[in-house]
């Protein structure tokens, strides 16, 4: 259900659950706003954490092993709309599975015995609840030194 919220109170709601996902995996969540947090928003707020979780619980798991063990939320404001990136520092998505990753029951070229834990549905229930909201869940080009980023993005008003 599409609720008025400001930016800045959208991520304060986020964080702590998002927060408590990465410490339970021994990771750091950074969170960053790049607008003004007072910018008002219309938008599904349950929507939205469901996808930042899934985005966030995916980066735990799949960047266990990184060097790296951060995973960045950043917020901004791009032509009229709410864009969040999520990034993490592990081995990426190779280029030949970026869009089927998005499909059920797909793991990124993973078979069933791999460590990871997961069916492969995360994805695609969460691009389809971006959709779902009016906005849309990519996978951004390679990220320099690894690690995968996806952007959601949502019109201002809806």
């Amino acid at each position: 259900m599409p609720a008025e919220i400001t930016l800045g109170r959208l991520i304060d709601r986020l964080t702590p659950p998002l927060r408590h996902r990465t410490d339970a995996g021994q990771m750091r969540l950074h969170a960053q706003i790049e607008a003004a947090p007072n910018t008002p928003l219309i938008l599904d707020v349950d929507a939205v954490e469901q996808i930042l979780f899934n985005l966030v619980d995916n980066a735990c798991k799949y960047a266990a092993d990184a060097d790296d063990r951060s995973i960045h939320l950043t917020a901004r404001i791009e032509n009229q709309r709410l864009t969040i990136l999520v990034r993490d520092g592990g081995p990426g998505v190779p280029p030949q599975v970026a869009e089927a990753i998005f499909a059920p029951f797909e793991r990124g070229g993973r078979d069933a015995a791999d460590a990871v834990p997961g069916v492969g549905l995360g994805l695609a229930l969460s691009r389809g609840l971006a959709r779902d909201i009016g906005g849309d869940l990519v996978l951004e080009p390679a990220v320099p030194g690894g690690g995968a980023c996806f952007k959601l993005s949502i019109p201002l008003g809806r």
